[in-house]
Order: structure tokens, then sequence, then C-alpha cells
């Protein structure tokens, strides 16, 4: 069964790590915001692709799950934590472990962000997919 969704494609080059330039295709579905597929091909590649020949190798990756699922999102205040302590991944998820149920995940990095900071608590963005 063929199903219609809508999402966006990007089409760009990178550089770096060591490699020759590439191209880089991504493909996200609008309703989860999963990015369910990116590819790298050559340049050369890409611009044999585009200007009329076929087919033409490309190493991807394919991440279906949750395509389709809704995104949701909300803010919570939490308990701040001192992070410039030995063992601030621990203080932090012990922080966090109350606010992440039925399927909700933190934006850990907000723990450490000063600009997330509302008095003794600090607002954490929290994530999840949900099925449609």
């Amino acid at each position: 069964m063929t199903k219609i969704m809508k999402g966006r494609i990007s089409i760009g080059q990178v550089h770096g790590g060591g490699r020759e330039p590439r191209i880089h295709i991504m493909i996200e579905e609008d309703n989860s915001g999963i990015e369910f597929f990116e590819g790298f091909m050559s340049l050369e590649e890409f611009g044999a692709l585009v200007t009329g020949s076929s087919y033409k190798p490309i190493e991807f990756e394919f991440r279906p799950d949750k395509v389709g699922w809704k995104a949701e999102n909300k803010t919570e205040l939490v308990p701040k934590v001192d992070v410039c302590a030995k063992n601030k991944k621990d203080l932090i998820a012990e922080a966090l472990k109350p606010f992440e149920v039925d399927g909700w995940r933190a934006r850990e990095s907000d723990m450490e962000n000063m600009h997330c900071r509302c008095g003794d608590k600090q607002k954490v963005v929290f994530f999840r997919h949900v099925a449609p």
C-alpha cells in the first residue's frame, strides 16, 4: 500500500574529515521530523546523475522507524544541578529521570546552558514521537 507523505529534501556539499568533498542528501518527513534517509555520493557521480546519466551508486542510511509518527515537545522546569561536579552526568541523569516517562527524552545539553536558568530551576526541552 502506497502512502503519500510530505517532507523536505536537502542536497549539499560537505568537506572535512580528511575525505574528498562529497554530496550529502537528506530526506526528512514533516510530521515526525525524522531524517529517514541520509546518503553520500562523490561530486562526479552526482554531476553525472543530474546531467542525465540514470543510476549512480550511493552510500546511505535508511531509518524508517517512527516515520509518520507525530513529533511532540514540551519544556519543563527541572531542579538545577552542579554542572561543575565531577559526577555531573550522574547528577543530570538523576534530575531528569522523573521527567523522562511515557517516551519523553530530554535535551540534556539544556542542563548546562546558562540561558536556560530560571531561579533554582533549569528549563529543559523534552521530545517524543507518538504513533498516529
